[in-house]
């Protein structure tokens, strides 16, 4: 397998107590798996974590590895309703203690999310996604938010310091109505834990259509900065569908190229939990690799 297809990390997680068990975590997810993630909550307008997919897929691009066996005894973590949240001036900041975000989500939540509207009264009165022109709204994480997973590993989102080995960015994302859907672009956002750093950002923002609560983005580019190899890899969508069941796209494609190297893979979804990843070397005596992947969570 190419190491331009997937980040393969393994992460030694020791339990609490010197002589305590170890748990090995993998990643082998392909970069276009992890851009699609990232979209998938990203383009919901910023609702709130947890908010398209039941399970708690909203948590990180690789939640795969987190997942396990073990489930957490938590409350239920506060989200966005309309008439049914308290703004201050504009901002509605949801705080997470122990939560989870559903009954079958076994990832305990700490630390806080910001819901920051551009005009003041469209908090706690305007329905989320976005579709009308003019509805402003920036999401961030508040400092020291984390994600513990089953595993025991902890995971911090941060969109308040500045990440990015390659191009320094923050500011979490922000999500702009059209009148036919939203435009939302990733302003900056680093997913990091003992093993892994990576910062996101659109170079041009997910332009994203509506019609009936369905959302397709029909275009925009993020390029993932992967902290510690020190390499890019730039997401292309393409009609990118999503139904208003979960949070995997449905439709579309994402086309990813990386820096340094002539490797380029199409990933296209099938319509259900599944995608097609074809991964191309792109030499002169280029080889072509068809995988199906399992479409595991968003964010």
């Amino acid at each position: 397998m190419s190491m331009l297809k997937a980040v393969m990390i393994s992460l030694a997680v020791a339990a609490l107590g010197a002589c305590g068990p170890s748990t090995s975590v993998t990643s082998t997810e392909s970069a276009s798996e992890i851009a699609a993630a990232i979209a998938s909550g990203t383009t919901g307008a910023g609702t709130n974590v947890g908010s398209y997919s039941a399970p708690l897929r909203l948590v990180h691009p690789w939640q795969r590895w987190l997942e396990g066996p073990l489930a957490w005894a938590a409350t239920a973590c506060p989200y966005y309703v309309v008439t049914g949240t308290t703004c201050v001036s504009g901002v509605a900041t949801f705080a997470y203690s122990q939560c989870t975000f559903s009954a079958s989500s076994t990832a305990s939540w700490n630390g806080s999310q910001i819901l920051n509207f551009a005009t003041v009264n469209d908090c706690n009165t305007v329905t989320l996604p976005f579709v009308t022109t003019g509805h402003v709204l920036t999401r961030t994480f508040g400092p020291n938010t984390t994600r513990l997973g089953t595993t025991g590993l902890t995971v911090t989102l941060n969109t308040t310091n500045t990440t990015g080995y390659y191009s320094p960015v923050t500011g979490g994302m922000t999500i702009t109505g059209t009148g036919a859907g939203h435009s939302a672009s990733v302003n900056g956002i680093n997913v990091s834990s003992s093993g892994f750093s990576y910062t996101a950002s659109t170079s041009s923002p997910l332009v994203t259509t509506v019609i009936a609560g369905a959302r397709t983005i029909t275009s925009g580019t993020m390029v993932l900065q992967n902290n510690f190899t020190r390499s890019l890899a730039t997401a292309n969508f393409n009609n990118v569908g999503f139904n208003t069941t979960v949070c995997y796209p449905q439709t579309g494609s994402i086309v990813t190229t990386f820096s340094n190297s002539t490797v380029t893979e199409t990933l296209t979804f099938n319509g259900n939990t599944t995608a097609t990843l074809v991964t191309n070397s792109g030499s002169t005596d280029a080889t072509t690799t068809t995988t199906t992947v399992t479409l595991s969570h968003c964010f």
